[in-house]
């Protein structure tokens, strides 16, 4: 690469070009065939998400009633995977061109000065290894290495390159000590050196970036690294803007808002109750993590108050009626707005370990907790079936892409750890951020750790008191960080919430 910088312009263009392509196709082909006007072919897509919705409740029983039944679940998966198919090729994403290719000058023309967009490729190192008798062979080793791909205005020769050859450090120890650092509250002098320095020094008198994060880059807000010779954090140099890719430059130049004041508001759900005898039982330990949430109810309803004195026509759902079905009959409001816990987990207990889709699909991993979820859970423990004509009251990822947003600007996610999700290198993080953003919500607020919950309900109503008064997401966003870290210092507070999409 140092020997040809011209190369910089074809890398960049292929990650424009390849990163998240599996995001991107399903989102446009599913409003082309929503705009297509033909009636069979979006029946196809009504039967392919009644399908998939139909499939995660099976993933919940287990193959033995299943069997009983007469359900065979993998002729189902293969039914739902070709009428996915037969949706792509017969929309016309395929055959209309919308698949429009950007270069890395459509990126810098719609960069201003003093921004900058930085895509981070996370790959192994490619060499020449010895085999069996000493035979020479090619491929990858297991050294991680991480390339910061960068984009100014004035950059019209070619992206510029910073090489991370520690990747496999960074997203060991070095993440393990930032995280550990952030959450007991101790500053960390060797983060921002190793993730970022390199990166800073390129970015000069940039102020603003579009950041495209890969690989260990997904799990933390670099605003929150701290600069040990300048005493401070990088927040205090650079707004960092989360895109999916930073083609979304161009994209959301392009996409036109929705101008309706709607707004849906779910919260502080009702969880029920699990009987003091199973209160001990081990597939009951995950629903017990999560307490009630009264500062959630404070939230929604103060959150309601601005909105309707803004001339909103806001609806609030709160303990009983923050239900699974209310958010799953939804129809692109122009924000929603959920607070209530999340959580990403390895293995789910919900899921039937009978069925390995969490080995296949890492969507199942994450999701949100709602009202009389804990009803679900005493069924499931006691053996009861499973009720398939009603929700559960856990919303996961794999059933948010189902969701209709597709003329919704923002989605709040008031809850822990609702970035997080499987990291897939060049696409992303396959969880809730990716499964909304499927559905078609244009920006999301959501959160990379664990958070308290009143640190939590001022960040959000300072948060709409700046929206409502400019209309500005991501400014709006930003000041009401600020706000919060003039009261708790910590990053672990005003920085475990980010913003995706450019506002």
């Amino acid at each position: 690469m140092k020997e040809s910088p011209a190369i910089l312009g074809d890398l960049y263009d292929n990650q424009l070009a390849t990163k998240a392509i599996i995001f991107y196709a399903s989102d446009k082909v599913r409003k082309n065939v929503l705009a297509s006007g033909d009636e069979q072919l979006i029946q196809d897509f009504i039967l392919w998400k009644t399908l998939k919705a139909r499939l995660a409740k099976f993933y919940q029983v287990g193959t033995a009633k299943l069997k009983e039944m007469n359900i065979n679940i993998n002729e189902l998966e293969v039914n739902i995977n070709n009428l996915e198919k037969k949706l792509a090729y017969q929309s016309s994403y395929f055959t209309s061109g919308d698949d429009k290719q950007y270069s890395w000058v459509d990126i810098r023309r719609n960069l201003k000065e003093g921004e900058a967009a930085v895509e981070i490729v996370r790959f192994r190192e490619f060499k020449s290894l010895y085999g069996d008798n000493d035979n020479l062979i090619y491929g990858f080793s297991d050294h991680i290495q991480y390339a910061a791909l960068i984009i100014k205005p004035d950059s019209y020769t070619n992206p510029e390159l910073v090489l991370l050859d520690n990747g496999n450090q960074l997203e060991k120890q070095y993440y393990s000590a930032f995280f550990n650092s952030l959450k007991f509250g101790v500053t960390d002098n060797e983060t921002y050196v190793q993730f970022w320095a390199k990166i800073q020094e390129r970015l000069g008198g940039v102020k603003k970036i579009y950041f495209s994060p890969d690989g260990v880059y997904n799990k933390f807000n670099p605003e929150t690294l701290f600069i040990p010779d300048q005493k401070k954090y990088l927040a205090d140099l650079l707004d960092v803007n989360f895109v999916t890719s930073t083609k979304d430059v161009v994209e959301f130049s392009r996409a036109e808002k929705n101008n309706e004041k709607t707004a849906i508001l779910i919260g502080n759900p009702d969880y029920g109750h699990i009987p003091s005898e199973l209160a001990t039982n081990s597939k009951t330990a995950f629903i017990n993590m999560f307490q009630p949430l009264p500062g959630t109810m404070v939230e929604i309803h103060a959150i309601d108050d601005m909105l309707r004195d803004s001339g909103w026509n806001s609806k609030i759902s709160t303990d009983k009626l923050a239900k699974e079905e209310r958010i799953k009959g939804l129809v692109s409001p122009k924000i929603l707005h959920i607070s209530t816990h999340g959580y990403f987990l390895d293995n789910p207990p919900f899921i039937s370990k009978n069925v390995n889709t969490t080995d296949t699909n890492p969507l199942f991993k994450s999701g949100l907790v709602l009202a009389d979820a804990n009803n679900f859970f005493v069924d499931y423990v006691t053996g009861k079936d499973a009720d398939l004509e009603s929700e559960d009251g856990i919303l996961t990822a794999y059933e948010a892409m189902n969701l209709n947003l597709d003329n919704t600007d923002l989605v709040v996610l008031s809850a822990c750890e609702t970035g997080l999700g499987e990291v897939m290198n060049g696409e992303g993080v396959y969880g809730l951020q990716r499964a909304l953003k499927v559905a078609g919500a244009r920006n999301l607020i959501l959160s990379l750790n664990k958070v308290d919950d009143e640190v939590t309900k001022d960040l959000m109503i300072s948060f709409y008191k700046y929206y409502l008064s400019s209309g500005n997401i991501r400014q709006s966003f930003r000041k009401a960080q600020m706000n919060v870290r003039e009261k708790y210092e910590s990053p672990y507070f005003w920085g475990s919430f980010i913003l995706i999409g450019k506002g």
